[in-house]
């Protein structure tokens, strides 16, 4: 899927679009001149998004002490890039979808994409190298590329969720398909909706194909690289084993420099914070996994590697020095 057939898919109105309240904030976003009145009044239109920024300055995950009850009050204090962004990222999450393509899961998608969310701006705020509300939306949609394939194109896009046409992982499937993936796909549906380029900047150098090992192209890049670790580490079942965690720490170590406690303190919070804005958000979320007893499962298997590796040992040395 090229940009022509991207624009074709547009044309024929098969992507997702934000709801109407989501478009003016994408205008206002894109404009230097949103007043706090301007931006309050677009905003109140959709009393659900209303209720629901009101209940995330109430609640303990940003830590205002925010005892006012109007949406003016709401805004000025949160101020005008952060309440936009943050209007923006709830009123997508808030979208209804039709169910068209069994195998793609919604719920799972949006529970997903909020852990990213949250552990973006954890490690935003943590390194001051990005803005956390930035980085926060670039979380959320890093991947919305699959929710334009399961809506655009659903009935292409099940056998390939289902890997019947091919093996190998999700991305090379959609590129046997359509010639392209979901992460392609999304940064076209970024910039087409004009978000600021310290989002969708972020996402760019990870939409590369062949896609990119090393590590240091920028510290958003790297940051969301390591969010997506973690929101599949705390989302997914089958990530949440002793060798998952020692992969994510690694990650960790390699792209943030975070050793051992900062790993810790990270995913404690990240876990914590996702239940919140998920209460926020009305998404499901999950009590995040018991990493004392996985730094455990972690130990016991590196210490029967390494045993294996000692029985081994000489076994390989008495070969090496058989006469050929």
């Amino acid at each position: 899927m090229n940009k022509a057939s991207f624009s074709a898919l547009k044309a024929a109105n098969r992507l997702p679009s934000p709801p109407a309240v989501a478009m003016r904030i994408l205008q206002l976003v894109a404009s230097e001149d949103t007043t706090l009145d301007e931006l309050a009044h677009v905003i109140s239109a959709d009393p659900a998004l209303t209720s629901r920024i009101l209940k995330y300055l109430h609640s303990p995950l940003i830590g205002l002490g925010f005892h006012g009850t109007t949406l003016p009050e709401a805004v000025a204090r949160i101020g005008t890039r952060g309440a936009q962004l943050l209007a923006l990222s709830f009123s997508l999450v808030s979208q209804k979808h039709v169910q068209s393509c069994p195998s793609f899961n919604f719920n799972q998608f949006w529970s997903e994409s909020l852990a990213r969310a949250v552990a973006c701006r954890r490690l935003a705020a943590s390194s001051r190298q990005w803005n956390p509300e930035d980085a926060f939306i670039a979380g959320l949609v890093y991947r919305i590329g699959e929710l334009v394939l399961a809506t655009a194109l659903p009935v292409e896009y099940e056998p390939v969720l289902r890997g019947e046409a091919a093996g190998g992982a999700l991305e090379a499937r959609e590129r046997t398909a359509f010639g392209t993936d979901h992460l392609e796909i999304g940064l076209l549906l970024l910039k087409d909706w004009k978000l600021p380029e310290s989002v969708w900047g972020a996402v760019e150098p990870l939409a590369a194909w062949p896609r990119p090992v090393e590590t240091g192209r920028q510290p958003a890049t790297d940051m969301l690289r390591l969010a997506d670790g973690f929101a599949a580490f705390l989302s997914r079942d089958e990530e949440q084993h002793g060798r998952g965690l020692d992969t994510l720490m690694a990650r960790a170590r390699e792209l943030v420099g975070a050793d051992r406690d900062a790993f810790r303190a990270h995913l404690d919070q990240i876990g914590q914070d996702w239940i919140g804005y998920g209460e926020v958000l009305s998404i499901t979320t999950v009590e995040p996994p018991d990493l004392d007893a996985l730094e455990v499962e972690a130990e016991e298997y590196r210490t029967a590697l390494r045993l294996a590796a000692e029985r081994e040992g000489p076994g390989l040395r008495s070969e090496n020095q058989e006469p050929g």
